[in-house]
C-alpha cells in the first residue's frame, strides 16, 4: 500500500508543480544535412538554452503535442531534428508530433532561427488553445 501511495505522490508532483525542461543532447538525433556541430543546430542549443521555462513548455507542446514531462522524464523524449524539405529561411520549423521530429530550415544567423522559433511555438494550432 505505501508504495503506491508514494507513485500517485510523485504523479500529483509531476502534474501540479512548474514544469522546468531540459532537453539532453545526448538525446537527440540528426539526420538529412544536420549533425551536432552544424552552425544550425549550433544556434539552436543556443537560442533553446536562453529559452524561459515557459517557452521551452510552449516548445515542448509544439514538438510533442503534450506540455508536460512524461512520468519517465525528459529522457524518454528522443528528439529528431532533420531538415525541413524543400525550404528557405523565410520557412518557420515545423515538427511531427507523433515522432518529436523537428524539421529546420538551414538558417544563416542566429537571429534569424530564434524569430522563426518563437513564431512557430506561438501558433499552438491543433491543440485546442484558444
Amino acid at each position: 500500500m505505501q508504495w503506491s501511495q508514494n507513485v500517485f505522490q510523485i504523479f500529483l508532483i509531476i502534474l501540479i508543480s512548474p514544469t522546468v525542461i531540459v532537453f539532453c543532447q545526448q538525446n537527440t538525433k540528426y539526420e538529412t544535412a544536420f549533425y551536432p556541430e552544424h552552425p544550425t543546430i549550433v544556434y539552436f542549443w543556443e537560442v533553446f538554452d536562453e529559452l524561459t521555462p515557459d517557452v521551452k513548455k510552449a516548445f515542448l507542446l509544439f514538438l510533442t503535442g503534450f506540455e508536460r514531462v512524461p512520468v519517465l522524464g525528459m529522457s524518454a523524449v528522443k528528439m529528431l531534428v532533420t531538415l525541413r524539405p524543400c525550404s528557405t529561411e523565410d520557412h518557420l520549423p515545423e515538427s511531427q508530433t507523433c515522432y518529436s521530429r523537428l524539421l529546420l530550415p538551414e538558417y544563416r544567423t542566429k537571429e534569424t532561427l530564434r524569430a522563426k522559433l518563437f513564431e512557430a511555438i506561438s501558433h499552438n494550432r491543433g491543440f485546442w488553445e484558444e
